[in-house]
């Protein structure tokens, strides 16, 4: 279910998501009105898989606070901000664990650290990505949405904005699990 996507333009992070909440098991499609992203502590996250995971991310985790001496923004997020993320999901009974591996969910989270702009992906398995590209998706609209942001993030002339939503429009066409409305946060 859902489609979030995260550009870096102009040393501003975006991130953009839509208001779907489906079960495929069951066929059943609400649009929510809590949103599948925020700002936290100078964090923009976006969310997919789970509300209840989102929620233990935005009101139960504390977030770290990074240290700008080192400027290793991707260490930073493999050691603190994963264990963090870890420690709150298992303590609010989101995290699942099989043959002793431990599963999350899947999400971005954007920022900036030593005043440059980030945006990462974590993944289901707690491993922390970051694209050679300024842009990112994931959930089930993830592929319609980078066609889209592909298609259309060196045009200048239209907003980074719009190149969200029209990559949340074009994911929402063909992906049943994407629903409007859109919103984006940029920080």
């Amino acid at each position: 279910m859902t489609c979030i996507i995260g550009l870096i333009e102009n040393d501003v992070v975006y991130i953009g998501a839509d208001s779907a909440g489906v079960v495929v098991s069951h066929h059943k499609l609400r649009i929510r009105k809590d949103k599948k992203m925020f700002e936290k502590d100078g964090f923009l996250v976006g969310y997919t898989d789970s509300y209840r995971m989102g929620q233990i991310i935005q009101y139960e985790m504390p977030f770290p606070q990074m240290n700008e001496e080192t400027c290793n923004p991707h260490e930073f997020m493999v050691t603190q901000f994963v264990k963090a993320l870890r420690e709150s999901l298992q303590l609010n009974g989101w995290l699942y664990k099989k043959d002793e591996r431990e599963d999350g969910g899947t999400f971005l989270v954007g920022f900036k650290y030593c005043n440059e702009p980030h945006l990462f992906t974590i993944c289901n398995d707690f491993q922390v990505a970051e694209s050679t590209l300024p842009f990112q998706a994931c959930g089930s609209g993830e592929e319609c949405a980078l066609a889209s942001m592909w298609e259309n993030y060196l045009d200048m002339s239209i907003p980074p904005e719009e190149k969200i939503t029209r990559a949340l429009r074009c994911a929402s066409q063909f992906n049943i699990t994407v629903a409007p409305p859109f919103h984006v946060l940029s920080i």
